[in-house]
């Protein structure tokens, strides 16, 4: 299997270099951080995607204080208004096993209701949201 970690990793670089155009032709997008915490405690280097219902999705990627801020597309912050489904995903390294390569292979440490799953939404419908989830796991 390869590195599901490398593999997230490029899809999140691609999604945040979709697209990018000239400022006029980008649609409004509003500003959108936020904190992602883990049973109460701050989820350091998690991936958190805001899908929208019409266009194109924003993405960002929580700091070692569980903190993110949203891109729409490189250097451009924010998501474009209306309801989006939110996934957010987190992977830890399997310890002792390698892939074929010798690379790591790592495993999602959150359940699949928030990221394949996802029961998560936000309607983005102002100019600056603080966006917290506070994940819970069994």
């Amino acid at each position: 299997m390869r590195d599901l970690g490398q593999f997230k990793n490029a899809m999140f670089v691609l999604v945040l270099m979709a697209g990018c155009s000239s400022q006029s032709s980008r649609p409004e997008t509003f500003l959108i951080s936020g904190v992602v915490t883990l049973n109460g405690e701050p989820l350091p280097d998690a991936s958190i995607v805001f899908l929208p219902e019409n266009g194109r999705s924003s993405a960002g990627r929580t700091s070692e204080s569980g903190e993110y801020t949203l891109y729409y597309s490189e250097g451009v912050k924010g998501a474009v208004p209306g309801r989006h489904r939110v996934q957010i995903s987190a992977t830890e390294v399997v310890p002792g096993k390698l892939d074929s390569e010798g690379g790591e292979i790592r495993k999602e440490i959150l359940p699949a209701e928030y990221h394949s799953k996802t029961t998560l939404a936000y309607d983005v419908s102002s100019n600056r949201d603080d966006v917290n989830f506070d994940l819970k796991t069994k």
